[in-house]
């Protein structure tokens, strides 16, 4: 078998550091990191994530990783926006891959690989769409598939059915989407005097370019996947300790220089 330990604290986040209840919680300011299962860690231990690592080479810091299994940009904003009600931070970091694109627009390729796994009752999910203006809007759906008829005896239905969510999946330009909701992180970073980081944590180099044009920081934090060492397979294909290694050492250095050079204050590593 294989086996990892997560540790979520009161906040439902995952920690990044050991949890001592006798000790009174230090006033520090902080580092978000927003993403999906990548950023969470799933299939490897708490001190094995790259959050955990960053906290450690930042103790002057309080490093908060907001990753959640499943995730997209879409709920990564919700988040922030919800989170900056109450604190703000230093730095917020956006962990994007492309494959969070058809989760913000909920597609029915994105609905038919969730919903039929769902063992948890009914589920609400956001997603968004991109107006005739450019702007976005915000909706729910339940997370339920509307399955094509015969869909699952003919082989020709079921062709027609994958043909049909190809097709919709262009038509929601999902990338669209996301691209505007990095923006608007973006925009409420920025409202909030906090540095903005958009970390491409999954090939590709898309959003990397998009966000160069808009002048939004932005680092490759990805590892090649199909280095074994770089996974956990056999047993899951999620990045290892090993690739978190990497990954956060790619952070760790664009957090001691690029954000210096733009007068991000005493932000340095700790030393040990």
């Amino acid at each position: 078998g294989y086996r990892f330990n997560v540790t979520q604290d009161s906040n439902s986040l995952r920690i990044t550091s050991p949890i001592d209840s006798n000790k009174t919680p230090e006033q520090k300011e902080e580092i978000w990191i927003f993403g999906c299962s990548f950023t969470h860690g799933w299939a490897i231990n708490d001190e094995e994530t790259f959050a955990w690592l960053l906290q450690e080479k930042f103790q002057e810091y309080k490093v908060v990783n907001f990753g959640v299994s499943g995730y997209g940009t879409i709920h990564s904003m919700i988040q922030f926006r919800e989170a900056l009600k109450t604190k703000t931070p230093t730095v917020a970091i956006l962990a994007y891959a492309e494959f969070h694109d058809k989760r913000n627009t909920f597609s029915r390729t994105r609905r038919k690989g969730i919903a039929p796994f769902n063992k948890l009752g009914p589920l609400v999910q956001p997603y968004a769409r991109v107006d005739g203006q450019g702007k976005l809007q915000y909706f729910f759906a339940d997370v339920e598939y509307p399955e094509f008829p015969l869909m699952r005896y003919s082989a020709l239905a079921h062709f027609i059915e994958m043909k049909y969510n190809q097709l919709e999946s262009k038509l929601h330009r999902s990338h669209v989407v996301s691209e505007a909701l990095v923006l608007e992180m973006a925009q409420l970073a920025k409202e909030h005097d906090v540095k903005f980081i958009l970390a491409n944590v999954h090939l590709g180099h898309a959003m990397l370019d998009f966000a160069e044009k808009h002048n939004i920081l932005n680092i490759d934090i990805s590892v090649d996947r199909r280095i074994p060492e770089n996974t956990n397979q056999p047993h899951d294909g999620h990045p290892s300790a090993l690739a978190n290694m990497k990954i956060a050492d790619k952070l760790e250095k664009f957090l001691e220089t690029t954000l210096l050079e733009f007068g991000n204050g005493d932000l340095h590593a700790e030393t040990n």
